[in-house]
This record gives C-alpha cells, sequence and structure tokens, in this order.
C-alpha cells in the first residue's frame, strides 16, 4: 500500500512532535500504522505506542490491518495484549504496542521511541495525560509523538495545532487536511455525506475546520474576529 500525496508530507517531514488535522476517512489510520511499522523496522531495540479513544476500537481499527503489514517480518504476536514484536533491517527487533486511552495510567513510567494518538480531539484530560505521562515517556529515548485527529471544537488539540503553525517553533509542525485530499476516496461519498449534515457539522468532519457550533446563540460569531485580547481600563 502506497501512501498518497499529503501522508507523505507528514511521514517525511522529521519534527519532534507532529500534529495532524483531517477530515473523515482522509487516510489518519493508514498513516498511523505505516508510521508505526517504519519506525520500529529502522533501528532494532525501539519500542512504539498507538493509542486510540479504547482498547477495543484499537482492535477493531488498526490490529487486523497492522498484523497485515507486519506479517512478512513479525516474530512474536500477543493477540490479547495487542502487541508485537518485529524484525528490523539490522538484523534485531523492535516492539509494536495498541492501547487504549482509558488505559493511559499504566504507560507512566514507560519509555518509547514514538507515541501516535489517535483521535485527540476526543479524549478526556488529555492536557493532563500529555504532560504528565506521555512527553515524559520520550525523554530519554529522544522519542517522538504523532497526533491525528478530526477537530473538535477549540479545545487542546487545537492548542497543539497551533504550536505547529509557529515557523518559529522549531519541535512543532502541524497541517490541515480535507477529506477531499485523499484521492482513494470517492468525491461521491464526501458530496452524500453533506446530506443530513449541517454546514458546521460537515465542516468540521470533512473539512477539517475548527468551529464551535454547538450550544451557540449567535451563529455569525468567529473566534478570531469577536475575540480580544483582555486589557485594564485606567481611571484618572
Amino acid at each position: 500500500m502506497e501512501l498518497h500525496q499529503t501522508q507523505k508530507q507528514v511521514a517525511l517531514d522529521n519534527h519532534t512532535y507532529r500534529v495532524v488535522c483531517c477530515g473523515r476517512q482522509w487516510g489518519k489510520t493508514t498513516l498511523a500504522i505505516w508510521e508505526m511499522v517504519a519506525c520500529g523496522f529502522a533501528q532494532s531495540g525501539r519500542k512504539i505506542i498507538y493509542y486510540a479513544t479504547t482498547i477495543d476500537q484499537a482492535r477493531d481499527i488498526v490490529w487486523a490491518e497492522l498484523r497485515k503489514i507486519t506479517l512478512p517480518i513479525a516474530v512474536k504476536i500477543n493477540e490479547s495484549r495487542l502487541e508485537m514484536v518485529i524484525k528490523t533491517q539490522d538484523g534485531g527487533t523492535s516492539e509494536l504496542f495498541l492501547e487504549g486511552f482509558e488505559n493511559i495510567e499504566t504507560s507512566r513510567g514507560k519509555q518509547f521511541d514514538l507515541i501516535v494518538v489517535d483521535e485527540v480531539a476526543y479524549l478526556r484530560n488529555f492536557e493532563y495525560a500529555w504532560g504528565q505521562i506521555l512527553e515524559p515517556t520520550l525523554a530519554f529515548r529522544k522519542g517522538k509523538a504523532l497526533f491525528i485527529s478530526t477537530p473538535q471544537g477549540f479545545n487542546f488539540f487545537k492548542g497543539l495545532y497551533d504550536l505547529g503553525q509557529d515557523a518559529n517553533n522549531e519541535f512543532w509542525k502541524s497541517w490541515r487536511f480535507t477529506s477531499y485530499e485523499n484521492p482513494f476516496l470517492p468525491k461521491e461519498s464526501i458530496e452524500k455525506a453533506k446530506q443530513g449534515r449541517t454546514v458546521d457539522a460537515f465542516a468540521t468532519e470533512y473539512l477539517a475546520d475548527f468551529r464551535k457550533f454547538v450550544g451557540l446563540v449567535y451563529k455569525e460569531f468567529q473566534r478570531e474576529t469577536h475575540v480580544m485580547e483582555p486589557f485594564v481600563l485606567e481611571y484618572a
């Protein structure tokens, strides 16, 4: 399986922390799987972990495809724990793990070379989990992280995305890709998805647009236009 052009943009980038904001069916799971395999195969002794929202989602969405891709290089597979050992190009082995975010505390104190986190925008308490548990697991091995998600309002994922948009930030890089940028996805499927969805819902899910459209009284509200920085009034 070959990555399409926008997936390759991410895969070829060497920033420590990469953030991908993408529409539905853009191909984030495929990218995540190949990132894991490539990192593990490149050098022996590596430990790579992928986090889905739940362990069941990790099993249902990723495990079967990961097994198929690693079939020629798999050395040991643990079906119940969603773990595998693969051969590496230098003659050694690396370890790949799938985990659910509900079990995030079990990662405390471990060490990883690559962390892939799927659907970041939908994970509860992610700011705490990243700062207190996940980021420290990368320190010893000088590891990297890949965050992939469809947006969901202006939450912590938006903050990560903004870090990657700062050209002066040498550690972070972010991209926004719509569903239309997957050349393997029939465009008529995307057009059909417009039916039964509001304009804002479609923009969020398929155009990867950060929008706050739930609970708004004024639908024309735009954060960039209508929010100003705080200031202090001085009285004579």
